[in-house]
């Protein structure tokens, strides 16, 4: 029993969802150990990816900048990181997939990479706070049901 399941049979509760969100940079044999980890310790899930520490311009690495790279520059890595989890978990892990989804094609190719859930946040500040019910306006009106 994990330490979620047992705080929750001693508070009588529900055990709280714990997600962990992954790194886009680790190469796949070190994403592999950790989702795995991840389901023998009882995570819910993962969210992939969190941001970059990568920068790259003219297929260099640009150093000099801080903070982490998120959005549109994200979205292969992120899509690519999704696909992986999902076969190596046989589809029977939650993904919560983020980075770069900025529109509806976007949110459709992180879905149809395996995520089961979206997380949003550089597109609310380029699209603004009307962007997350546009997306699922536009989902729901697709042939696939996602919503």
């Amino acid at each position: 029993m994990s330490v979620n399941q047992e705080l929750a049979k001693q508070y009588k509760s529900s055990p709280v969802p714990l997600l962990l969100k992954i790194s886009p940079d680790e190469n796949f044999i070190t994403i592999e150990n950790i989702v795995c980890l991840a389901k023998e310790l009882g995570f819910s899930g993962v969210i992939a990816a969190n941001t970059s520490a990568e920068r790259l311009h003219n297929n260099t690495v640009e150093s000099f900048e801080q903070g982490g790279l998120s959005g549109e520059p994200l979205e292969i890595k992120s899509n690519n990181l999704i696909k992986f989890i999902s076969k190596v978990t046989n589809y029977d892990f939650p993904i919560i997939g983020v980075g770069g989804i900025g529109s509806t094609d976007a949110a459709i190719k992180k879905l149809d990479s395996g995520a089961t859930l979206l997380q949003i946040y550089t597109s609310l500040v380029y699209e603004g706070p009307f962007f997350p019910s546009k997306l699922i306006h536009s989902l729901k009106h697709r042939k696939r049901k996602w919503v």
